[in-house]
């Protein structure tokens, strides 16, 4: 059985996918309505909260085994929950997991937009030895 998983923040970029999972998964942009991606204190990734008529960009990866779902879930932590929502694919909903804050959470977010384009400048290299 397969999943598939709309990631916002450091597993957008293919490559820290693979490191985390093993596995190379096909990816396709999507946005997720009613949530927004935010900078979480002290760290170079990002926290996603549910905020009504926010918009969130990512990518819809498919094809998630089970055994790359499970080092998802450990690589994400205590911090994260994962849960099942709608994103949009072309203007067509599309089933996924996500995961946002766990209840309490969002206290770590500084609620400061994260860019995408600012981690992959400061922070790709060292933060893909890290993982």
């Amino acid at each position: 059985m397969s999943e598939r998983l709309f990631c916002y923040g450091t597993l957008m970029f293919a490559e820290v996918m693979q490191k985390v999972t093993g596995r190379c998964f096909t990816g396709e942009p999507a946005m997720l309505h009613d949530y927004a991606r935010y900078c979480i204190d002290r760290e170079v990734y990002p926290g996603l909260i549910a905020e009504a008529g926010a918009i969130t960009t990512g990518v819809l990866y498919s094809g998630i085994d089970v055994a790359s779902m499970a080092k998802l879930d450990d690589f994400e932590g205590d911090a994260y929950q994962r849960i099942k929502v709608n994103v949009q694919v072309n203007e067509r909903p599309v089933s996924a997991a996500v995961y946002c804050m766990a209840p309490g959470q969002e206290r770590l977010s500084n609620r400061q937009p994260w860019q995408a384009e600012a981690f992959v400048q400061r922070h790709m290299q060292s933060y893909l030895h890290d993982v």
